[in-house]
C-alpha cells in the first residue's frame, strides 16, 4: 500500500453563502432590528432593517468541534477583519478610482500599487467610514431622456455593515456559528477532512 497523498479542497459556494447569512444575523447589533439581506448571496453588503422587530443577541454555544477547539481570542480577532476586508472590498465596487483618489489627496502611501490588495484593508475601511454616509449628488444620463441629477442624502446606496466593531464577545459567538457551519459540512461529506494546522479542507487517497 503506497503512502497517503493529500489533495485540497476547496468549500462550495452553499458554504460561503451560510457564512454571510450567519454573519447577517449580527448587523443587528448596528440597527437595532433583524436585517434582511439586499444582495443575495453578499447579505452584509447592504440590507434593510425589519424595523418591526427588535434585534435579539443570538444564543451560540460552542461544542468540541475540531473548529471549536482552541479558539482563541487572536484567531476570533483574524476571522472577522478577513470577513470584513471581503465585505469591504465589495463593497468598493466601482469606487476604485474614488478611493484611489481620495488616498492620493490625504497624502495616504497604499502598501502596493495595486489598490485591490488586502495589504490597503486598513484605508478600506478608513475610506469606507468616511465616504459612505457622506450626502451626494450626481449626474444621470437617460437615452432619450436627457441628462438628470440624482440626489442621495442618506451617501452611498450601498453600505458596508462594520462587523469589527462589534463587541469580542458577539465577535466570538460568530465565530462558533462559522465553525458549526463547517461541522455540518463535514459531517454531510464524510470524505473530506480539516487540518487545524494548516487551516486547510482536504481529501487523502492512497497513492500508488
Amino acid at each position: 500500500m503506497g503512502t497517503p497523498m493529500r489533495t485540497s479542497v476547496s468549500t462550495p459556494q452553499a458554504i460561503a453563502d451560510e457564512i454571510a447569512l450567519a454573519a447577517q444575523r449580527y448587523v443587528g447589533y448596528f440597527t437595532g432590528h433583524p436585517t434582511r439581506a439586499a444582495q443575495y448571496p453578499n447579505p452584509l453588503v447592504g440590507g434593510t432593517a425589519m424595523e418591526r422587530e427588535a434585534w435579539r443577541e443570538p444564543v451560540v454555544l460552542a461544542d468540541d468541534c475540531v473548529f471549536c477547539q482552541g479558539l482563541t481570542d487572536a484567531d476570533v480577532e483574524r476571522r472577522v477583519v478577513g470577513f470584513q476586508a471581503a465585505i469591504d472590498k465589495e463593497t468598493l465596487g466601482r469606487k476604485w478610482a474614488y478611493f484611489g483618489a481620495w488616498a492620493a489627496e490625504n497624502g495616504l502611501k497604499l502598501d502596493v500599487a495595486d489598490s485591490y490588495a488586502p495589504a490597503n484593508w486598513p484605508l478600506w475601511r478608513r475610506f469606507i467610514e468616511e465616504a459612505q454616509d457622506v450626502p451626494r449628488s450626481y449626474e444621470h444620463e437617460d437615452y432619450g431622456a436627457g441628462v438628470s441629477v440624482v440626489e442621495r442624502p442618506e451617501g452611498w446606496a450601498v453600505k458596508a455593515f462594520p462587523l469589527v466593531d462589534l463587541p469580542h464577545r458577539l465577535k466570538r459567538k460568530l465565530c462558533i456559528e462559522w465553525n458549526h457551519v463547517y461541522r455540518d459540512w463535514l459531517a454531510d461529506v464524510v470524505v473530506v477532512q480539516y487540518d487545524r494546522e494548516t487551516r486547510t479542507f482536504f481529501i487523502e487517497k492512497q497513492g500508488e
